[in-house]
């Protein structure tokens, strides 16, 4: 992470995006929008928020602390800015985020 923040933070952002695309695939309630990403995520969110029964390991204070993290904290847009704008990466940011958002992506590739 010291050396290469700026890899870490575009394969974080691409975990996401890929976890939330295979999301989409094995359930046709969350819609992919092409471009943008945080409505995609927030269409999963959606989707876990609606199905917390059923759904092993989440509550919805979870979700709640996706949801935070992703639109008050703006993640993907600080994401977005260190990939496409070569910002400095804030590698406090992106640990305190990603120990939260695992587990979105591990909720994402382990439904059925």
């Amino acid at each position: 992470m010291q050396i290469h923040r700026h890899s870490c933070a575009s394969l974080y952002r691409t975990l996401i995006e890929s976890a939330t695309k295979y999301l989409s695939s094995k359930q046709s309630k969350v819609i992919i929008t092409p471009n943008h990403l945080e409505s995609s995520v927030g269409s999963a969110l959606n989707y876990f928020g609606n199905n917390i029964k059923t759904t092993p390991n989440l509550s919805s204070k979870v979700i709640s602390i996706w949801r935070e993290t992703v639109t008050k904290r703006k993640l993907l847009d600080r994401l977005n800015e260190h990939i496409h704008n070569e910002t400095p990466v804030d590698i406090d940011f992106i640990n305190e985020t990603w120990n939260t958002m695992k587990s979105y992506i591990i909720a994402c590739l382990t439904i059925s």
